[in-house]
């Protein structure tokens, strides 16, 4: 069994990098999916993910900002959910 971790993510620079370095060694799989930063969150997870022993498990898609937070953010954190190569 392989597990994974989804999340969208949209200035959260502050608890990012711990975030992921926490739970990075103990999954198989990470997605993220930002809605266009613009407090270096993205620069975070790139940098997690060119750097770090376990970058290769982490999956990231730009420029996933919701347009309608109602209907856009389901379809969404859908989407991102099925990015997931993990059971």
């Amino acid at each position: 069994m392989s597990l994974g971790t989804f999340c969208l993510v949209k200035n959260e620079k502050l608890w990012i990098t711990p975030h992921i370095i926490r739970i990075l060694p103990y999954v198989d799989q990470c997605v993220f999916y930002d809605g266009n930063s613009t407090d270096g969150t993205l620069e975070a997870i790139e940098q997690i993910k060119n750097t770090d022993p376990n970058g290769h498990k982490i999956k990231l898609f730009k420029d996933k900002d919701p347009k309608n937070l109602r209907d856009d953010y389901v379809f969404l954190f859908n989407e991102c959910m099925r990015q997931l190569d993990t059971d």
